[in-house]
């Protein structure tokens, strides 16, 4: 785990986009694409959806979508056997499942291409509520910008199954777990305006 983190890591340091980093890293693994790739792909062009419904400016914008598309990166310092499902998590793989964040904000720290996505990625697993962490921030002390990946995040997971490995979730289960998850771990704010773009695009 360690080595391929490393690897990545330099990987990391030669891009100049998170287009570039997702490229570069999917072309390391032999079998096919791990899952989590097609899944940061989506939770991008969610985020970049409700990013733009929100007129942020082309900069913000740009920073969501990059936290957004690489906001799981760090997990992919697990074997490619784990990441491709052929092989059970063990110990050491669970250590650095656990602390995929740090892993993610190592990989992103110091490069000034990425500042403004790290920023976003430091609090993006921080709860409305104040149940998330690293710190326990709530409401609107958690950026923006970190709240519209959540919501990408959340949606996608449950829509696709993601998560869990399932192939049993369908298109409805991601409207009603942020639905669900609005005011504790999600700001229900961005959820109405999130759910008010999905009813336009189903009716489109």
């Amino acid at each position: 785990v360690a080595a391929r983190h490393a690897a990545f890591k330099r990987f990391v340091r030669t891009a100049s986009t998170a287009d570039e980093v997702i490229a570069a890293l999917r072309c390391t693994f032999r079998r096919g694409e791990p899952a989590l790739l097609g899944h940061a792909r989506r939770v991008a062009s969610a985020a970049s959806t409700l990013a733009t419904a929100l007129h942020l400016s082309p900069r913000e914008a740009g920073d969501v979508r990059t936290a957004a598309l690489l906001h799981d990166v760090g997990k992919l310092a697990l074997p490619e056997s784990v990441l491709l499902g052929d092989a059970a998590v063990g110990d050491s793989e669970m250590e650095a499942l656990l602390d995929h964040h740090g892993r993610t904000l190592d990989l992103l720290s110091g490069h000034p291409a990425f500042t403004g996505a790290a920023h976003l990625l430091e609090t993006v697993f921080e709860w409305w509520d104040g149940r998330g962490y690293p710190v326990g921030l709530t409401g609107r002390d958690i950026p923006f910008g970190a709240r519209i990946v959540a919501i990408a995040d959340v949606f996608d997971a449950a829509r696709t199954g993601y998560a869990a490995g399932d192939s049993w979730a369908h298109h409805a289960a991601g409207p009603a777990a942020i639905a669900h998850a609005a005011g504790s771990r999600l700001d229900p704010d961005l959820v109405r305006v999130y759910l008010h773009l999905l009813d336009g695009q189903s009716c489109s």
